[in-house]
């Protein structure tokens, strides 16, 4: 494996590989690799810096942590959404089956309102799905 030698990093890329390195990220000989540096330079840097591996993790850790329960929370709004969607439609279709009932119960003819129940039992039964 040849290495570029006389490699000028800066400061900033430098940083960026220790914390990488601390937090767990990647490994020294990977951070040799990216860098286009020897692991021997890398580790000599990072003694240097006194850099510990994974001597960051919980930071990590933290970090995923927090991601999850963002995303849990999404989905618990979602999931609330639709519970309260779903409960106001199942609301409006039992007013529209009592509705239905007191319409033909009015004309006179219970039949007449076979269809609308019908057509209501089906929504109820998708909605309560």
């Amino acid at each position: 494996m040849s290495q570029t030698h006389g490699v000028a990093l800066t400061k900033q890329q430098w940083e960026e590989a220790a914390a990488a390195y601390e937090l767990g990220h990647k490994h020294a000989a990977q951070i040799a690799r990216e860098l286009g540096v020897s692991a021997a330079t890398v580790s000599r840097e990072f003694a240097r810096r006194g850099c510990v591996k994974g001597s960051r993790i919980a930071e990590t850790i933290a970090e995923i942590e927090t991601r999850l329960d963002a995303e849990a929370n999404e989905r618990a709004r979602a999931k609330a959404a639709a519970d309260a969607e779903r409960k106001a439609l199942v609301s409006q279709l039992v007013n529209e089956l009592f509705d239905a009932f007191d319409a033909a119960d009015l004309a006179g003819e219970p039949r007449e309102a076979n269809p609308n129940i019908a057509r209501i039992g089906r929504e109820l039964h998708l909605a309560l799905r």
